[in-house]
């Protein structure tokens, strides 16, 4: 039976990851601007790694700047360094437009998703309100802000 639904993460298929003696630079490089040491900042990082996907990043760092024992005034350059480097990164890959335009074409959006035996949510927000091919007579639940999805797992 084919397949009838995909989802891709970002980092490492959509877009290339950094690579390893890359991702050590970009620590010891944030620790520079926080006046930490590299080490000590690893471990840091690696202590916060769901605050900050989860979490505003600002209040990662300061917990990270917290856990080195350095203050807080080398955030506001370290976090504009780490965007710096994320918009870098975010290159599709060569095959990643045309393959994700293929798969719309065919899954409708939500349509798909439910046809797949997902449970599709449409997030409309208040000063999003035009409707396109994939939303189009919708019928499934709406809700009007991301975190209206915690309500329904």
């Amino acid at each position: 039976m084919p397949r009838r639904a995909v989802v891709f993460d970002l980092f490492g298929m959509l877009i290339d990851d950094t690579l390893p003696e890359a991702y050590r630079a970009l620590l010891a490089d944030i620790a520079g601007h926080l006046c930490a040491d590299p080490d000590e900042l690893r471990a840091a990082w690696a202590k916060h790694d769901i605050s900050r996907y989860t979490e505003p990043i600002e209040k990662a760092f300061g917990a990270m700047c917290t856990d080195l024992g350095v203050g807080d005034a080398g955030i506001e350059a370290a976090l504009a360094f780490r965007r710096e480097h994320l918009r870098k990164l975010l290159i599709p890959r060569p095959d990643a437009l045309s393959t994700v335009r293929t798969l719309r074409e065919r899954y409708r959006e939500l349509q798909g998703a439910e046809a797949a035996g997902m449970t599709a949510v449409l997030i409309r927000v208040p000063h999003d309100e035009w409707e396109h091919e994939g939303t189009v007579g919708w019928a499934g639940p709406r809700i009007s802000s991301l975190s209206g999805v915690l309500a329904l797992v």
